[in-house]
Protein backbone atom coordinates (compact mmCIF):
# COMPACT_ATOMS: atom_id res chain seq x y z
CA UNK A 1 0.00 0.00 0.00
CA UNK A 2 1.66 3.34 -0.84
CA UNK A 3 -0.32 7.09 0.04
CA UNK A 4 0.63 10.05 -1.02
CA UNK A 5 3.14 10.76 2.16
CA UNK A 6 5.36 8.18 0.00
CA UNK A 7 6.09 10.37 -2.36
CA UNK A 8 5.84 13.79 -0.24
CA UNK A 9 3.06 15.42 -1.86
CA UNK A 10 -0.64 15.17 -2.59
CA UNK A 11 0.13 15.40 -6.51
CA UNK A 12 -2.35 12.06 -7.56
CA UNK A 13 -0.25 11.81 -10.96
CA UNK A 14 3.18 11.94 -9.23
CA UNK A 15 1.64 8.96 -6.60
CA UNK A 16 0.53 6.62 -9.61
CA UNK A 17 3.92 7.08 -11.49
CA UNK A 18 5.38 6.57 -8.10
CA UNK A 19 3.47 2.99 -7.74
CA UNK A 20 3.81 2.16 -11.23
CA UNK A 21 7.56 2.48 -11.00
CA UNK A 22 7.54 -0.13 -7.96
CA UNK A 23 5.32 -2.78 -8.52
CA UNK A 24 3.91 -4.45 -11.93
CA UNK A 25 1.00 -1.81 -12.58
CA UNK A 26 -1.12 -5.22 -14.08
CA UNK A 27 -0.51 -6.89 -10.42
CA UNK A 28 -1.87 -3.29 -8.56
CA UNK A 29 -4.85 -1.16 -7.24
CA UNK A 30 -5.44 2.02 -7.13
CA UNK A 31 -8.43 3.18 -4.84
CA UNK A 32 -9.61 6.95 -5.15
CA UNK A 33 -12.59 9.30 -4.94
CA UNK A 34 -12.52 11.11 -8.18
CA UNK A 35 -12.66 9.40 -11.18
CA UNK A 36 -10.91 12.10 -13.43
CA UNK A 37 -8.21 12.19 -11.16
CA UNK A 38 -7.45 8.55 -9.40
CA UNK A 39 -9.51 6.13 -11.81
CA UNK A 40 -8.50 7.35 -15.33
CA UNK A 41 -5.01 8.29 -14.31
CA UNK A 42 -4.35 5.06 -13.05
CA UNK A 43 -5.91 3.06 -15.71
CA UNK A 44 -3.75 4.47 -18.34
CA UNK A 45 -0.15 2.85 -16.80
CA UNK A 46 -2.55 -0.30 -17.06
CA UNK A 47 -3.38 -0.22 -12.98
CA UNK A 48 -7.03 -1.90 -11.78
CA UNK A 49 -9.23 0.60 -10.51
CA UNK A 50 -12.00 1.38 -7.83
CA UNK A 51 -13.94 4.53 -7.43
CA UNK A 52 -14.37 4.80 -3.37
CA UNK A 53 -17.79 6.30 -2.53
CA UNK A 54 -18.49 6.14 1.22
CA UNK A 55 -17.40 9.65 1.61
CA UNK A 56 -17.40 11.13 -1.36
CA UNK A 57 -20.07 10.26 -4.55
CA UNK A 58 -18.22 11.71 -7.73
CA UNK A 59 -21.06 12.55 -10.94
CA UNK A 60 -18.60 11.90 -13.17
CA UNK A 61 -18.45 7.81 -12.20
CA UNK A 62 -22.20 7.38 -13.94
CA UNK A 63 -22.14 5.31 -16.85
CA UNK A 64 -18.58 5.25 -17.02
CA UNK A 65 -18.58 1.26 -15.97
CA UNK A 66 -16.15 1.74 -12.99
CA UNK A 67 -15.79 -0.82 -9.95
CA UNK A 68 -17.35 0.88 -7.50
CA UNK A 69 -16.30 0.59 -3.67
CA UNK A 70 -19.12 2.00 -1.01
CA UNK A 71 -17.38 0.88 1.99
CA UNK A 72 -14.12 -0.23 3.11
CA UNK A 73 -14.59 -3.74 3.69
CA UNK A 74 -16.45 -3.62 0.15
CA UNK A 75 -12.87 -2.69 -1.32
CA UNK A 76 -11.44 -5.99 0.43
CA UNK A 77 -14.27 -8.22 -1.41
CA UNK A 78 -13.14 -6.09 -4.68
CA UNK A 79 -9.47 -6.99 -3.60
CA UNK A 80 -10.52 -11.06 -3.06
CA UNK A 81 -12.36 -10.90 -6.31
CA UNK A 82 -9.03 -9.52 -8.57
CA UNK A 83 -6.97 -12.68 -6.84
CA UNK A 84 -9.29 -15.22 -7.31
CA UNK A 85 -9.82 -14.74 -10.61
CA UNK A 86 -6.38 -14.39 -11.32
CA UNK A 87 -6.13 -11.24 -12.67
CA UNK A 88 -3.42 -10.34 -9.77
CA UNK A 89 -0.66 -11.87 -8.08
CA UNK A 90 -1.15 -11.34 -4.26
CA UNK A 91 -3.13 -8.60 -1.81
Amino acid sequence: MYLPQHVGTNDIHLLIEFIAKRVDPGEAMFVGDSVRDDVVGAAAVGMQTCLATWYRRDPESQGRGVTVGTEPLHVVEILERIVESGRAGKI
